[in-house]
């Protein structure tokens, strides 16, 4: 079903995936914690802050309020959608203090310090991900938010992309 619910999402059928969390969610010994914060992203996704709110919220009270990287990592999320980047940023921040390696946590950071107008943070963030940990760093999502930094940093952005680019050709292949 995990691998059904990924389809859906990639193929944009949240309805889908919904009703799938939701089958999931009603088994008995289902990860409970795991599968309300996947359904609280979705709704995220979908632009309902007040129901990634409420899965987010279930979700903590399972965990008896200890927070971890995935709660703090929701945390962040919320605040984002509302428009709290620098809250966000330090929910990101917190999180990565407890997985440093983690390039979706580090790839928000960025994000929160491009929207709070701290864009050569954002960039140094990015490149420091890569070059801490270039073989999990090196992903589509990270290298699009950090050629984007790059083209809007100056007209040197072109350089330092073809010296990405050079780096990519080192740790990945060619798919």
């Amino acid at each position: 079903m995990h691998s059904i619910i990924n389809c859906a999402l990639a193929l944009k059928d949240y309805e889908l995936a919904m009703d799938l969390l939701g089958q999931l969610l009603e088994r008995d010994g289902a990860p409970r914690h795991s599968l309300l914060s996947a359904l609280g992203r979705l709704h995220l996704q979908l632009g309902d802050v007040a129901g990634a709110e409420v899965c987010f919220n279930e979700a903590r009270e399972i965990t008896s309020g200890n927070e971890g990287v995935r709660e703090l990592v929701d945390r962040g999320l919320i605040a984002i959608a509302q428009n709290n980047f620098g809250d966000a940023y330090l929910s990101f921040q917190q999180a990565s203090a407890l997985e440093p390696s983690n390039v979706m946590i580090l790839n928000n950071m960025a994000v929160c310090l491009l929207y709070g107008g701290h864009l050569k943070d954002a960039i140094s963030v990015l490149e420091s991900a890569i070059s801490v940990s270039p073989v999990q760093a090196l992903q589509e999502s990270l290298l699009l938010n950090l050629c984007t930094l790059y083209d809007m940093e100056s007209s040197k952005g072109r350089l330092k992309k073809f010296a990405l680019l050079k780096q990519i050709a080192k740790y990945q292949a060619d798919a």
